[in-house]
């Protein structure tokens, strides 16, 4: 989040003050396809199982691209339901706050994201008193996340958008830029990527390898590069 809103303040610092048009989220580098074809369902509101995207957002430096972190808090009085709160703070999310602040016992709070959408079910019980609870939940297509998180960083930095929020558009060819972002280096990426073992980074090099050798952002065209250079070596 801190990178996107770097990118609003770039924009502000450019003179943009009102945008007339919609804000446009460009992920057509990468294909459609979310989910890695051997992962099993129940999975999913997991952040081990994140939808992949070529545009996306990391609640931390763990960068389990394509999930936020949920908090739930003890309310003020016991029966109360729990304080929910997100890292980073977003409107992408809508919650079913079954959960209940005690008395007392133990704290066992659940969050499980609703297949097809973005409803976070909490169950499960906070003692008053007790250590906020969190996890990290998937969202429903990433792309609209990320777009949320940079609709809200240009706002924070006086920048009014006054149209909707489009998916999966395109970026004209004549657009000019006005911010930029680079990501560390790939030398750099290795070390999340294999020490915490992150599966989303995994499949976005893959996509990434079709992309830039095959010219098609898909998992057969990064996996059949991948297998011509092992061939060749």
């Amino acid at each position: 989040a801190a990178d996107y809103d770097a990118l609003a303040a770039q924009v502000a610092a450019a003179g943009v003050r009102v945008v007339t048009g919609n804000l446009v989220a460009d992920d057509t580098r990468y294909d459609h396809n979310r989910l890695g074809p051997d992962w099993t369902w129940d999975d999913e509101p997991w952040y081990y199982a994140a939808q992949v995207s070529a545009l996306t957002v990391a609640p931390d430096t763990d960068y389990d691209a394509g999930t936020v972190i949920v908090h739930a808090a003890p309310g003020d009085r016991a029966g109360a339901a729990p304080v929910l709160t997100t890292t980073p703070p977003t409107n992408y999310l809508r919650f079913d706050n079954r959960a209940k602040t005690v008395a007392d016992g133990e704290t066992s709070i659940s969050f499980e994201r609703e297949h097809g959408g973005n409803t976070i079910v909490v169950t499960g019980q906070i003692a008053t008193g007790g250590d906020p609870a969190s996890d990290w939940v998937t969202v429903w297509e990433p792309t609209g996340y990320a777009a949320d998180v940079f609709r809200a960083a240009l706002q924070r930095h006086g920048v009014r958008v006054q149209g909707r929020t489009l998916l999966g558009q395109p970026t004209p060819a004549a657009a000019d830029t006005v911010a930029r972002h680079d990501s560390m280096t790939l030398a750099e990426l290795m070390v999340p990527f294999l020490k915490l073992s992150n599966n989303g980074h995994a499949e976005v090099l893959a996509k990434e390898i079709g992309r830039v050798v095959a010219g098609s952002g898909t998992w057969s065209a990064g996996i059949a590069a991948v297998g011509g250079y092992v061939a060749s070596v």
